[in-house]
């Protein structure tokens, strides 16, 4: 298409040169030295004086004739691609006297002709939707896995770098005005339409963009050519915003997760100018945040769409027909582009050897750009609701962020990059969470808190506790107004029906449950007192005598549970009692591949974990994180064959290695060289049993088991897995869960991802002698006493399990809660002058007593002593 625009006339003839589409053109040259338009961009240029016979029907149509010798028209391309875009930009004059955010685009102010020419330009093929759909082919082999193919987001990201300075309104609102096509319902769901309609067949991106052209009506575009339009939005947005420094972001997405947009003062900024105020001001650049609501709300529109369709087009014959196919979808397509773009980036900085000098900071990536991007849209228009509209602009980017999330490895993106604390702190910490355990699910509504990814562990951890004691009150109050009734009825009722009412009772007036439990046999007697007993009874506070029968004297204020859990775990998970094994080198537990023990033992430790999570007892456990994707009922995708390898590699480091050289595999076929039957192995009570995977056909004698190929080692890797992680202890771990929720609600462990409840449940193993130092308090002596210092000396120097045998000295615990070291209580007591005695403690309530020893030597041998053979409670 051409647009016209009225130029002196070219009286001087220059000698013509080849275009790329062979054609006659004039010479290319810039505005700026010949003063005319007389090159063109992405198409040829007409003579000064077209000759009638030369010009097609085609462009007669399109071409309006000259009024006079001295107009002529100006070619324009019908399409951008990347080198245009960057010719454009060096046409495009930069403002002198405005700042980088601060430039606007004026139309009365432009009064160069080159500037006018740059704006009409960019706003015919920005704006217009089948325009924007031809544009950017600029194909390359690093995207050719791409389902976009023909978008080189590498150079997209730099042609659209430094717009702002020059026109930036105009580019962002042009996009908004494409954008608009998005919203247009599919045929199918049209009411004007047959009821019977079916979608059109699917084609590739290129025959859709070969066939379209400009039209007067908008149409439906398919989800791969709406996936061409929200990328290029993405690189407008991205590209935006400047690159800066990895400190500068990270400092950055710290402030703004907290709603935080004015930058504080800087003690750690460099001499020359901190990009930290130029990377603040892009994300509050007005044109550029309409054109990223706009784009959300589109994005919101498309996906409701999607899923009335498949709605639509459910088949109750087929289980799961009505699932959104994410592969196909608008976010899946932008996703997989992604993941693309985000390893062509990081392929590229590996060979230029950038290495960030900040830990688990990407800087400035398209994907952590565009997630602060959806998190400055929640932020500036979330209404302080828990409840959010799916389709909405909020509810598009709560979605993206969860999507993104799941596959932060491929997009070099980290957890803390998702966390939005500014929720947090306008929610109620109390009635939101207890009032989620009754909330239904809606299929237009989300609730926030169904995304835990959003929230920091601490305060998801905070709302899960809130949700438990709030259980825990409710029965206490249940208790008092049961004595309180039953101080009513003493003076009218008389033996023995007293009696039998305060005996039927019994259960609902104890103000806690108690279990009391010997160290000859703790988990007897633990699985004795639990069998049977009633919920009502478990959801009290749990207090624990442990070792009175032999003479112990502890009273529970926390550390008798701890040493509780200890040992009767402990016992629980020896390999010789046949319920779990436990890993040699990475000590992690996992339960016994035909295991003779009863299934109502498993459930009772599943009870014993539920119990000790309700009441916020971090377990001495090591299970690998696969166990917690179970409890959380998650479901296991194998996308690829290597994708099975990510459930195992945590708790079987060295099997996951063995399949991953079985997979990678090249010089020759595997069945020669590694000789391995398509069997699952695993032993018990010493004994070495395979079990037959394959599943071939009858004709296959069923004691032959085939060898692993080149052609089944992928599906054989999946079957191990499975095999492993799932269907040889599926009667074991139906037990176990069923117990594990006998005092959690379901809902509430939505709270957490697989990550997060394992660290709830374990703690951290790593024990950092520093900031067990920086929580430290002091009575009767302070951090610069001699004493003090020389102990911290000592500890310094311990090796991690030395580390952990002193933690749990003082506090019953080897592991650090999963709220912290703030949450620890490590108090160091005077007791008494320089002596023989060995220090104590006091793990009930995390105090070190602590003689004044005058030597170093000495009190390095008595503390040994001390944390190496502590065992039982007495008195001191």
């Amino acid at each position: 298409m051409y647009l016209k625009c009225s130029v002196m006339h070219q009286a001087a003839k220059t000698p013509s040169t080849l275009s790329h589409d062979s054609t006659t053109d004039a010479p290319k040259m810039s505005i700026k030295k010949t003063g005319r338009k007389s090159f063109t961009l992405g198409g040829s240029v007409p003579s000064a004086r077209p000759r009638r016979e030369e010009v097609s029907s085609a462009t007669q149509e399109k071409v309006a004739k000259p009024r006079n010798d001295n107009q002529t028209t100006i070619p324009v391309a019908t399409s951008l691609n990347c080198e245009t875009l960057d010719r454009l930009k060096q046409e495009a004059p930069v403002p002198q006297e405005r700042s980088l955010i601060e430039s606007s685009f004026d139309r009365q102010a432009s009064t160069t002709s080159s500037q006018s020419f740059v704006d009409r330009s960019l706003f015919y093929t920005l704006s217009h939707t089948e325009t924007l759909l031809q544009s950017f082919q600029d194909w390359d082999e690093a995207f050719q896995d791409s389902p976009v193919p023909h978008l080189n987001s590498a150079r997209l990201a730099h042609s659209f770098r430094d717009w702002s300075q020059r026109n930036g309104p105009l580019i962002f609102d042009s996009l908004s005005v494409a954008v608009d096509a998005l919203f247009i319902r599919p045929p199918s769901l049209d009411t004007q339409s047959a009821a019977d309609s079916k979608p059109a067949p699917s084609v590739s991106t290129v025959d859709a963009l070969k066939a379209s052209g400009p039209a007067s009506q908008p149409r439906y575009l398919d989800n791969y050519e709406a996936a061409h339009i929200v990328m290029i939005c993405i690189h407008a947005l991205t590209s935006h915003v400047p690159v800066g420094w990895p400190q500068s972001w990270a400092h950055l997405r710290s402030l703004r997760s907290w709603g935080v947009t004015i930058p504080s003062a800087r003690t750690d900024a460099d001499s020359f100018v901190d990009p930290y105020v130029n990377i603040t001001d892009a994300f509050e650049y007005e044109p550029a945040a309409r054109l990223a609501d706009r784009l959300l709300k589109a994005i919101g529109v498309r996906t409701c769409f999607e899923h009335i369709l498949a709605a639509k087009h459910w088949d109750a014959t087929a289980p799961g027909a009505s699932s959104v196919d994410f592969e196909k979808s608008l976010t899946g397509i932008v996703l997989r582009h992604l993941f693309v773009v985000e390893r062509v980036a990081l392929e590229s900085k590996r060979k230029m050897k950038s290495v960030s000098t900040v830990p688990k900071e990407p800087g400035w990536t398209v994907t952590a750009t565009f997630i602060e991007w959806l998190k400055t849209i929640i932020i500036k228009h979330w209404n302080g609701k828990v409840e959010v509209n799916k389709w909405s602009n909020v509810g598009a980017a709560v979605m993206l962020l969860r999507d993104l999330y799941e596959h932060q490895r491929q997009l070099n993106v980290w957890p803390r990059t998702f966390k939005i604390p500014y929720l947090h702190e306008h929610m109620n910490p109390v009635d939101d969470p207890v009032k989620y355990l009754d909330w239904k699910l809606q299929l237009n509504t989300l609730h926030l808190l169904q995304y835990p990814e959003l929230h920091p562990t601490d305060y998801l951890v905070k709302f899960f506790r809130v949700i438990n004691l709030s259980s825990m009150m409710t029965q206490y109050d249940h208790t008092q107004h049961t004595h309180q009734m039953m101080r009513q009825f003493d003076p009218v009722l008389r033996e023995p029906y007293l009696y039998i009412i305060k005996k039927r009772l019994k259960v609902t007036l104890n103000d806690y449950l108690i279990l009391d439990v010997t160290r000859e046999q703790p988990l007897k007697d633990t699985l004795d007192q639990l069998w049977k007993q009633e919920r009502v009874n478990l959801l009290k506070p749990l207090k624990v005598k442990l070792g009175q029968q032999e003479g112990e004297v502890g009273l529970d204020h926390g550390g008798v549970t701890y040493e509780f859990f200890r040992v009767v775990l402990g016992e629980a998970f020896a390999p010789d009692y046949g319920m779990f094994t436990v890993d040699p080198k990475t000590q992690m537990t996992w339960f016994q591949p035909g295991s003779l023990e009863p299934l109502w033992k498993f459930k009772m430790l599943g009870v014993l974990f539920s119990l000790a999570i309700y009441n916020g007892i971090t377990l001495p456990v090591t299970f690998p994180l696969a166990f917690y994707k179970l409890m959380l009922h998650t479901r296991f995708k194998f996308f690829e064959d290597r994708s099975s390898l990510g459930y195992i590699c945590d708790g079987w480091p060295d099997l996951a290695k063995s399949f991953g050289t079985l997979l990678d595999w090249k010089d020759g076929d595997v069945a020669d060289v590694f000789v391995r039957d398509y069997a699952f192995s695993y032993e018990a009570f010493g004994q070495r049993i395979d079990i037959n995977m394959f599943k071939g056909d009858d004709s296959t004698p069923s004691k032959e088991t085939p060898l692993v190929t080149n052609e089944n080692r992928g599906a054989f890797v999946r079957d191990y897995v499975t095999h492993l992680i799932l269907h040889t202890i599926r009667p074991q771990l139906k037990a176990f869960k069923k117990g594990f929720y006998t005092c959690l609600n379901p809902r509430s462990l939505e709270l957490f991802t697989p990550k997060t409840l394992k660290k709830l449940v374990e703690g951290d193993q790593n024990i950092s002698i520093p900031e067990l130092r920086a929580c430290a308090t002091y009575e009767d002596y302070d951090a610069a006493h001699p004493t003090v210092r020389m102990f911290w000396d000592i500890v310094q120097g311990y090796s991690q399990q030395d580390a952990t045998h002193l933690l749990e000295f003082v506090t019953a615990s080897d592991r650090v809660p999963v709220t912290g070291y703030k949450s620890l209580t490590f108090n160091i007591v005077r007791m008494g002058n320089d002596s023989e005695q060995l220090p104590t403690s006091s793990t009930c309530f995390g105090k070190l007593y602590l003689p004044e020893y005058q030597d170093k030597e000495k009190m390095k041998r008595k503390l040994e002593l001390a944390i190496q053979n502590a065992k039982g409670f007495g008195v001191v």
